[in-house]
């Protein structure tokens, strides 16, 4: 009888098994290839750096969509976003933050760099593959003796 026990949990194990090894194949093949994009494309890198970098910056008192007074009252941080850029260039799914500054006004900001500088060129054919995901790292440091 314990070995009836043995084979039952035996085969109830090599059976849990599979179904996790193919839901581990089914989630690999679903991600986007690890792709350094500095590396694979500096000059395309450099393309997405100058947009979002464009559109960064917690926006001034009296500046367009100023959130009145949110700028001085907001220290530094640093805030994470992850997104996704599909062939065409366009962003697959809704930016996220990653990493929270802990200022709901920064982390708005930087999610708002991101969108703002969509849609992004093409993907270059030398990235060899039809999506990049990217993790963009933001830094607002608050300037000292500002006169207004």
């Amino acid at each position: 009888m314990k070995s009836c026990d043995r084979r039952a949990r035996r085969a109830l194990l090599a059976a849990a098994l599979l179904a996790l090894v193919a839901a581990c194949r089914t989630a690999a093949h679903d991600e986007a290839p690890s792709v350094d994009l500095r590396a694979a494309d500096p000059g395309y890198f450099r393309l997405i750096e100058k947009r979002i970098n464009r559109n960064w910056g917690p926006r001034r008192p009296g500046a367009p969509g100023d959130i009145t007074g949110a700028y001085d009252r907001t220290g530094g941080g640093i805030v994470v976003v992850s997104f996704s850029i599909g062939k065409k260039g366009e962003i697959l799914g809704s930016p996220g933050v990653e990493e929270s500054s802990g200022s709901d006004f920064l982390d708005g900001e930087a999610l708002r760099a991101v969108t703002s500088a969509a849609p992004f060129p093409p993907l270059p054919p030398s990235i060899g593959t039809d999506r990049v995901d990217l993790l963009w790292r933001f830094e607002h440091t608050p300037s000292r003796g500002r006169s207004e």
